[in-house]
């Protein structure tokens, strides 16, 4: 959507050097809310001198966008057409059952909308794990932050920053979470097919301080086991 308005206001084709700029603007608001990634949007085209659109206008046209692509995988889930395990990440499940087993309190944090997030949560199957534990912007607030979301979990489990677990494939958490002295986990896998790592979020995620990276979490028992054990 970016790519595309960017090269409607200037009026020139996609090129190379385009399509590295946006997915560097988006990578670099990647975990916060969307609102911000429109708002990086706005700024770059006014920059280019180029006329562009209320933050708000791109933010629905977004999310009419990301609708389109994700009702029929929700329907399909609502209506059991196809297993859980269909869009989980590999793994996912028994990630959460082995940390839960092992003490860990679950907390979810995520830029998306938190409506969509608790409802595509349960149809997952993956609400048990976390209960009203997850932070998440309302209605496209563009103060929430995952940094906040961590403290303000730390404070109310009475624990520090530095005893925070975080997995994640988005640089903000995998940033705050290792500048506050945490252990970080960044998931890189292909979003694609689910399998091998896409080199690009690779990098992002090492570059914002991930402790170790993954594709996806089987098998997860071994997988932890070994991310656990330290460098």
């Amino acid at each position: 959507m970016m790519l595309q308005e960017l090269c409607n206001r200037l009026g020139q084709p996609v090129t190379d050097e385009m399509v590295h700029e946006v997915n560097d603007w988006i990578a670099s608001n990647n975990g916060k809310p969307t609102w911000h990634q429109m708002a990086c949007l706005r700024s770059q085209l006014l920059e280019r001198g180029c006329l562009a659109e209320a933050v708000e206008t791109y933010l629905d046209q977004f999310h009419a966008l990301l609708a389109a692509q994700t009702r029929p995988r929700l329907e399909d889930l609502a209506n059991e057409n196809c297993p859980q395990d269909t869009w989980r990440v590999p793994g996912a499940g028994e990630l959460l059952r082995e940390l839960a087993d092992r003490g860990f309190h679950l907390h979810l944090a995520s830029g998306t909308e938190k409506a969509a997030v608790v409802r595509e949560l349960a149809l997952l199957g993956l609400d048990q794990w976390f209960g009203t534990d997850v932070s998440a912007p309302h209605q496209g607030d563009p103060s929430f932050t995952k940094e906040s979301a961590l403290l303000e979990t730390c404070q109310k489990l009475g624990t520090s920053p530095a005893e925070a677990l975080a997995i994640g494939d988005g640089p903000v958490e995998i940033e705050v979470t290792s500048r506050l002295g945490g252990w970080t986990l960044g998931v890189a896998g292909h979003e694609d097919n689910r399998q091998g790592f896409d080199p690009w979020v690779a990098g992002k995620l090492d570059q914002s301080g991930a402790h170790a990276l993954v594709d996806h979490y089987t098998p997860a028992k071994q997988m932890l086991e070994w991310f656990l054990a330290g460098p």
